[in-house]
């Protein structure tokens, strides 16, 4: 099969993807059935056994129930004028539109959706950015996206993590439930031990061989 990606930031995406696929089939011990990847599908590869793990690429996997919308203000807080701008931009927009805007995230390139089969169902996720860069404005950027990606995760409207505990941090699941992978750097960048403390994991495309089946092992294991 013959791959045309637009653009060489597709490729890497396309190149992360397939690695998530090889170590997933090679952990498993299972041949995933693959969907084609084309606009408006939303999986791309199944995996069933024990767990049954789900790949998607580019796409909030809205048919699992998932998304991604953020609350512009907290609670019980006055809205800042900012914030005042874009709900009323939203409303009017809704009006004259007859649709329902909400503010969304953008999508994460990557989410890997474990369903456990024992009892009681529970779900675990693993969500991965991909930056095809190394300049640290476009980094950053990326490591805010994928704390987004993890704060506003629901299902069914629920928020995914954080939603029994006051605990800030929880909200970004355990740690191991953010990925963000980037292109290789000169420079020494700290290892994924010492990350541990992190709620983020950031890859450079080198280390994905090495560090990527550790890093599903712990969700799949959670």
């Amino acid at each position: 099969t013959a791959i045309t990606p637009d653009d060489q930031a597709r490729l890497f995406e396309l190149y992360v993807l397939f690695r998530f696929i090889t170590t997933l089939e090679e952990l498993q011990g299972t041949q995933p059935v693959f969907q084609t990847i084309k606009s408006g599908r939303q999986e791309v590869a199944r995996i069933d056994g024990e767990q049954e793990i789900v790949l998607y690429h580019d796409t909030s996997a809205s048919d699992r129930g998932l998304s991604f919308r953020t609350e512009a203000t907290p609670n019980a807080q006055e809205p800042t004028r900012a914030e005042r701008v874009q709900q009323t931009a939203r409303d009017v927009a809704s009006t004259y539109f007859d649709k329902n805007f909400q503010n969304h995230t953008g999508r994460p390139d990557v989410i890997v959706l474990e369903v456990k089969s024992d009892d009681p169902l529970t779900y675990e996720y693993l969500i991965a950015e991909v930056k095809h860069s190394t300049r640290e404005e476009t980094i950053r950027t990326g490591i805010k996206e994928t704390l987004e990606y993890l704060a506003f995760l629901r299902i069914n409207e629920d928020y995914v993590f954080g939603r029994d505990t006051s605990d800030e941090e929880g909200i970004f699941g355990s740690g191991w439930n953010g990925l963000l992978v980037v292109q290789d750097f000169d420079q020494e960048t700290p290892s994924v031990d010492t990350q541990e403390d992190e709620p983020i994991t950031i890859l450079q495309a080198g280390e994905l061989n090495e560090e990527l089946p550790g890093i599903l092992e712990n969700v799949l294991n959670q």
